[in-house]
């Protein structure tokens, strides 16, 4: 076998995994760029090239990676720092290595070989809970249900796979077939019980209804219509209740935290943890405008609001802002903020494709309820969907209407 692909089968192996094993991702990254030093064939100029080329799809994650590293300048906890860059390292890593790949194959192959990773983890995860279920007469939901990342982050994931299907262009998969390739995700996330994955996971399927629809004759869209609307119905009826839980929860522990002392708060809901954490961030923010706290400080920092206003669950978890924005903020001043944006601006604005555009918008709101890139879950796998849209060509749009 050739070096070359050989190096095309580590890097879509290790694609493959990000839903179920991200780690393996990791060491096929460390492989393939290996490999690639190896290969006499490997052309400098051309890859210089295709840098200035594509600037868009490299330089705002590198500039954003970057100024982390000279927030190091005015930090105090330099450890904590050094730890951040290296959790942060596939933002500036995997954009070369995509553009490497592309030299040589089809981006659409990595893009197959994430979706086939994801439906591979959801038919585990049902393939468990029906077990359990039969067993115990007892649904697993959340974190329980989640076996290979947490919840939020598995319904990202599961997300822009649905969406993804839709930019994938090969005769092998009709619409028929995406269907229920789609369908099996969109009922993994919803198991998943996770409030920001039921709404981003809401308006996913949305989209791919209307969007399929469009592809059909007018005499099928009513029977479609109705027959999607009808499963998805189905779907929230089974795990309704939990749903409900779930959200009543949230209400009660609202209003617990806002007629209690804090000193007696035991226990708190993953929402009321975030109102809390955003407030706090909130508060640095105020006084770190400009340059923030620096880039190992965020932590030490947001604890001492905890500490002060007696959240002691939340001293223990050392909880993070729970917002990529506000943590950005707080972390490194307006300047690091205004770059988050940008990527997403940039990225908004570069991608050729409408759904490429929603992945992106889908993206942004787990942004807004998560600290997405402050895990290797999160940095790897922004890093990866960005690069993967920015790099995928017109050709490989798919037109729906050709693979009926």
């Amino acid at each position: 076998m050739k070096l070359s692909n050989l190096n095309k089968y580590i890097l879509l192996i290790g694609v493959f995994f990000i839903p179920i094993h991200i780690q393996l991702f990791t060491y096929s990254c460390i492989l393939f760029i290996l490999f690639s030093l190896l290969n006499f064939k490997f052309n400098f100029n051309s890859i210089k090239q295709s840098v200035l080329n594509k600037w868009y799809v490299i330089f705002p994650l590198i500039v954003y990676y970057l100024y982390d590293a000279i927030g190091l300048l005015w930090t105090n906890n330099i450890q904590s720092g050094l730890f951040d860059l290296e959790v942060k390292l596939a933002l500036f890593l995997i954009p070369f290595i995509i553009l490497i790949y592309t030299k040589n194959f089809s981006v659409q192959s990595l893009l197959m070989s994430f979706i086939a990773g994801c439906l591979s983890a959801s038919i585990i995860l049902i393939i468990n809970v029906a077990i359990y279920y039969f067993k115990t007469k007892e649904l697993l939901t959340y974190s329980e249900f989640s076996l290979f990342h947490h919840t939020s982050y598995f319904t990202w994931y599961l997300n822009c796979a649905s969406l993804g299907l839709l930019l994938i262009n090969t005769a092998a998969l009709t619409i028929p077939r995406k269907l229920i390739i789609i369908f099996i995700l969109f009922f993994t996330s919803l198991l998943c019980l996770s409030k920001i994955g039921i709404f981003t996971s809401s308006i996913t399927i949305v989209y791919i209804i209307f969007f399929t629809l469009k592809q059909y004759s007018s005499k099928w869209k009513l029977p479609l219509l109705i027959s999607g609307l009808s499963l998805i119905g189905i779907i929230f009826f089974l795990i309704f209740n939990h749903i409900k839980t779930r959200f009543i929860e949230t209400k009660n522990l609202i209003e617990n935290l806002s007629t209690h002392s804090h000193q007696n708060i035991t226990y708190l809901e993953s929402n009321t943890m975030r109102v809390i954490a955003w407030s706090s961030s909130v508060d640095i923010i105020k006084t770190n405008f400009w340059i923030g706290t620096g880039t190992g400080d965020f932590k030490d920092e947001i604890v001492k609001r905890y500490n002060a206003s007696h959240y002691k669950l939340l001293v223990e978890k050392r909880l993070n802002s729970h917002n990529q924005f506000l943590q950005d903020f707080a972390k490194l001043g307006v300047i690091n903020f205004i770059l988050l944006i940008s990527v997403f601006v940039i990225s908004f604005l570069k991608v050729q494709s409408p759904i490429s555009r929603i992945i992106i918008i889908i993206t942004f709101i787990n942004f807004c309820f998560e600290s997405m890139l402050e895990t290797q879950a999160g940095t790897i796998f922004f890093a990866f969907i960005l690069s993967t849209l920015l790099f995928i060509q017109d050709s490989y749009f798919c037109a729906f209407v050709k693979n009926k």
